[in-house]
């Protein structure tokens, strides 16, 4: 078991500090400041997680967040540290670490809802388009262990935004290719 959520508090009263405090079981005494990122919570890497996470904790209105949708089985919030005016995450409201624990129908309620909300932001914030991004575990840089879509709206004259601008562009053989395709198939 180990400390896994975090929250980085911008502009927070003193007396909210506290509370957050007593929250996470005077542990954090000392640590908790704004601006600066804790942890709070317990929980584990495992699929289909009972422990709640900062997320669920939102969810239930233990920690104040900016709702923009909340249906059975999705909720979305504006993040706390967005990349751009907007910038909204999706969630499941039943935490699951990844996307590939979680039950193909929830998978389908997470994107529908990120649909929605995608063009509700942009709309909103004059944006022309939106990046969807989830990163899936935590070598691919997902930071709290539950299930989050990123919309991040886009604006013109923004600079290059493809996915292919996080990674170093590698060259493979059509053999290469095919072998790795032949592996994923093998796999499913």
């Amino acid at each position: 078991m180990w400390r896994f959520i975090w929250l980085t508090l911008v502009r927070q009263s003193d007396e909210f500090i506290k509370n957050l405090d007593n929250r996470a079981g005077g542990w954090a005494r000392g640590a908790v400041s704004p601006g600066r990122k804790i942890f709070i919570g317990e929980g584990s890497h495992r699929s289909g997680m009972s422990e709640e996470t900062i997320f669920t904790k939102i969810i239930e209105g233990e920690i104040p967040s900016h709702t923009v949708y909340e249906d059975e089985t999705t909720y979305a919030f504006l993040d706390a540290n967005p990349l751009a005016p907007g910038h909204t995450l999706v969630i499941p409201k039943e935490p699951y670490e990844r996307l590939n624990d979680m039950p193909p129908e929830l998978v389908g309620d997470v994107f529908s809802t990120a649909g929605k909300v995608a063009d509700a932001v942009e709309e909103a914030v004059d944006a022309t388009a939106t990046t969807l991004a989830i990163n899936n575990g935590e070598d691919a840089g997902q930071e709290v262990p539950h299930v989050h879509l990123h919309v991040v709206p886009q604006f013109p004259g923004g600079g290059h935004k493809s996915i292919h601008a996080l990674f170093d562009i590698e060259e493979f053989s059509d053999e290469e290719l095919a072998d790795i395709a032949e592996k994923i198939q093998e796999a499913q």
